[in-house]
């Protein structure tokens, strides 16, 4: 058993590496969030806190769509705190504060509400579980 391995030094969850026939271990990158649309660099989490913001709001999550011309698009799903309040009220307030907020490439192309999002077993919200929803 390698040294490493022993300690658990290298097993974090958001590493992605290889390990070789010989038991050497390979960073080939970092599972990240960060995606480029027009060319600017978008932190999906800057757009969640800003439509978190929003009071009607309980839980906000980004994602990003692969798009041929723009090598992204945005897409924000929401979870509203009650769900008998107008959602085309709410979505106006969403994007008015957005709109206020962030850099015009960081704004949502798409909004969908939602009544729940999916989340991991330590109840955190499951992303990837969201990416692989909007691909297919």
């Amino acid at each position: 058993m390698h040294i490493l391995e022993k300690r658990n030094f290298l097993r974090k969850k958001d590493n992605d590496r290889k390990t070789d026939k010989d038991g050497r271990i390979y960073i080939v990158g970092r599972l990240k969030r960060m995606f480029v649309k027009n060319g600017y660099k978008v932190f999906p989490a800057t757009i969640e806190h800003c439509i978190l913001q929003n009071q009607n709001v309980d839980m906000a999550a980004v994602v990003a769509i692969e798009d041929k011309t723009n090598g992204y698009v945005t897409k924000a799903f929401i979870v509203l705190k009650q769900h008998n309040i107008d959602i085309e009220t709410v979505k106006a307030g969403i994007m008015k504060s957005v709109a206020e907020n962030l850099y015009e490439y960081e704004l949502p192309d798409i909004y969908e509400f939602v009544k729940e999002l999916p989340l991991t077993g330590m109840g955190k919200i499951d992303y990837k579980a969201l990416e692989s929803q909007v691909a297919g």
